[in-house]
């Protein structure tokens, strides 16, 4: 979901490019974070993730100095791209844009995508769209998943941002296995952003979602662009996540918190806080902030990896898109703790892919969240043409997909 002015005779961008013009290069020093962003006087989730207690995460307790010595040695976590995994996923003809990811491998090794686009062609309304393998191979092309609410709900103009996650939440007296985490509005505008959350038995064909019709976080109509661009882990296998969004005022920075939907009629919801931003830098080598997140648990180190672009946005055409995408990792003992620090691990950039406009990026993920065993970590991608003015650059939007693999030693 983006913020748009309306500027160039379209005012119903609002999902369209994720929180673009809400400029974390404007209404701040260079790039610098939010000063009077609130990290919580105690800035720590309390969360305890897969039944592990206190936030030890197995396979990952401190060393201490007994036992075999390459048992206690660091584990290697560098990353590096496989040029030759890169692929276009869709590209349809016509004027249909396609962008905010969220890939699922399923435990027979099965691919779910769902993404945000347009179903009628040059019209700039979102819908959550969802595509698969097709029998003879390729994708299927995309169709809608998950649509706007009726016509007077907070979601009836603009439904995007998906983030689909397994566990075992109860609604209307209903068992579901799966929850669709979202960002919606009313208006065809950039106004009235805010997150919801849907329930379905199944995810094949895209699944068939019963909709909570009131927001899951709200925020105040004229406040900014709004909160939406979800991203959802499973705590627990059962109803709880920790739920990753942006909130955008004047300064678009990400949030965290927990979410209880063991009863998805009566959630618990959590104390939201910012995430820190020490270890992020923008194209400029200066300060930046996350934006459009997507993020992944490596079970085996106990390391969240998360996606995001990098700032500041271009002066030239489409200046609406970033320059490059950013992996960065840290301890999610750190993040649940308030206290991570993320190391700069990838950088998706022109000279890996050729392209020098970038939007949104997912992880492919499984269906609780965590990183796939191989390849060790997938981006999915938007990207567009380089120097072409609007409406061009909108409707040249679709998904690539690159695989990086962890490398140890020379």
């Amino acid at each position: 979901m983006s913020v748009w002015n309306g500027s160039r005779g379209v005012g119903g961008l609002l999902l369209l490019l994720g929180c673009l013009q809400c400029d974390p290069g404007g209404g701040r020093d260079a790039g610098a974070p939010d000063g009077d962003a609130d990290h919580g006087e105690d800035a720590g989730i309390d969360v305890t993730l897969d039944g592990e207690a206190d936030g030890d995460v197995e396979g990952h307790d401190a060393a201490d100095g007994s036992g075999d010595p390459e048992e206690d040695a660091p584990p290697c976590d560098g990353l590096e791209w496989q040029l030759d995994s890169l692929a276009e996923l869709l590209d349809q003809p016509g004027q249909h844009y396609r962008y905010a990811p969220a890939a699922l491998i399923d435990e027979a090794g099965g691919l779910h995508l769902w993404m945000c686009g347009n179903p009628e062609a040059g019209a700039v309304r979102d819908h959550i769209l969802y595509s698969e393998p097709g029998p003879e191979g390729g994708l299927t092309a995309p169709a809608i998943a998950f649509g706007p609410g009726e016509p007077g709900a907070w979601d009836s103009f603009h439904t995007c941002d998906p983030s689909v996650v397994e566990g075992e939440f109860l609604f209307e007296g209903e068992s579901y296995r799966y929850a669709l985490f979202y960002s919606g509005n009313d208006v065809d505008s950039t106004d009235h952003v805010q997150l919801g959350v849907a329930f379905s038995h199944e995810i094949a064909g895209g699944g068939s979602w019963t909709r909570r019709t009131t927001p899951l976080i709200e925020h105040p109509p004229g406040d900014g662009w709004g909160v939406g661009q979800p991203s959802a882990l499973s705590v627990d296998g059962g109803g709880r996540v920790l739920l990753f969004y942006t909130r955008a005022e004047t300064v678009p920075h990400v949030y965290v918190r927990e979410v209880d939907l063991t009863d998805g009629g009566s959630p618990l919801v959590g104390e939201e806080r910012m995430l820190h931003e020490e270890g992020l830098t923008g194209v400029d080598g200066r300060p930046d902030v996350f934006t459009n997140v997507d993020v992944a648990l490596d079970e085996a180190l106990g390391t969240l990896f998360i996606v995001t672009e990098r700032h500041p946005f271009p002066t030239d055409e489409p200046t609406g898109l970033v320059h490059s995408l950013q992996v960065l990792r840290a301890e999610l003992e750190d993040v649940i703790a308030g206290v991570e620090r993320w190391v700069p691990t990838l950088v998706l950039a022109e000279d890996i892919t050729g392209s020098s406009r970038y939007h949104n990026a997912g992880l492919l993920r499984s269906l609780g969240g965590s990183l796939p065993a191989r390849p060790e970590l997938t981006v999915v991608f938007s990207d567009s043409c380089n120097g072409c003015g609007f409406p061009d650059w909108l409707f040249n939007v679709d998904l690539q997909r690159i695989d990086a693999e962890r490398t140890c030693g020379p």
